[in-house]
């Protein structure tokens, strides 16, 4: 199962949890480090278990959970790529890649990957006339 939990880093490169985690045996970390004031700009936003939609919920309701969900959050995080599992945000980055990356870190391989415009932006496609 994975676990997120919040930690700091000192310039020495020592972690400090700032919550217990009770662990058995010694296990494997992958550390993401957050913009500097602790904003997750770019990586993994989402600090509640992954929650994957029922097997009985279909594409297109995923997809419109989706679309709600881009829509509400336009203004927030518009301009970046978002990775999104129906309305739950994974991760967002600067880049596909990047979004896509921190989102597979974080053991989803199932989240939908897209650039969210910000709500002022005109993106122009080309194509035939």
């Amino acid at each position: 199962m994975l676990q997120t939990v919040e930690a700091e880093i000192d310039v020495n490169g020592n972690i400090r949890l700032l919550e217990p985690l009770p662990v058995t045996k010694p296990r494997r970390v992958l550390v993401t480090l957050l913009a500097e004031g602790g904003s997750a700009e770019n990586g993994v936003v989402n600090t509640a278990p992954i929650e994957m939609p029922p097997a009985a919920t279909t594409p297109e309701t995923r997809r419109q959970e989706q679309m709600a969900w881009m829509k509400a959050n336009a203004e927030l995080h518009g301009g970046q790529y978002v990775a999104l599992v129906g309305a739950q945000l994974i991760s967002t980055g600067k880049t596909f890649r990047e979004a896509n990356e921190v989102a597979r870190a974080a053991g989803c391989r199932e989240a939908v990957v897209t650039y969210l415009p910000k709500p002022d932006e005109v993106i122009e496609m080309g194509g035939w006339l």
